[in-house]
């Protein structure tokens, strides 16, 4: 075989080579589907944000003179007028001190209110 037609086949079996791996890329990379498929569905939807309802009926802030007994009652709702809360109610009380007194206080509990009793 001369030069030139060895040449000519190295060109053509690397041209097939190329389109061969440009297939094979076209069917296993390039995500396409030969495959047909079309549903349509009509739907619609009403979505609402939950709007929490967060109620604390007592003093936000009271004095402590650490001399006599303080009692403090307050309660906390997830309810108001317009219905119940759908969120899940979790509160912190927090107690602060600026007296620096030795204070002493008792949480205590029952179903409509709490009181913190400081002594």
């Amino acid at each position: 075989m001369d030069i030139t037609k060895k040449k000519m086949l190295k060109a053509l079996l690397i041209i097939i080579l190329i389109i061969i791996i440009l297939l094979l890329y076209w069917l296993f990379l390039s995500g396409s589907s030969f495959s047909k498929y079309r549903k349509n569905v009509n739907a619609s939807s009403m979505t609402q944000v939950a709007e929490p309802v967060f109620q604390v009926d007592g003093a936000s802030n009271i004095l402590v003179d650490g001399i006599e007994d303080t009692i403090y009652n307050f309660s906390v709702k997830n309810y108001d007028e317009t219905g119940i809360s759908n969120t899940k109610m979790q509160y912190y009380v927090q107690i602060v001190n600026n007296s620096r007194a030795n204070l002493e206080f008792i949480l205590t509990k029952n179903r409509s209110r709490s009181s913190f009793k400081f002594k």
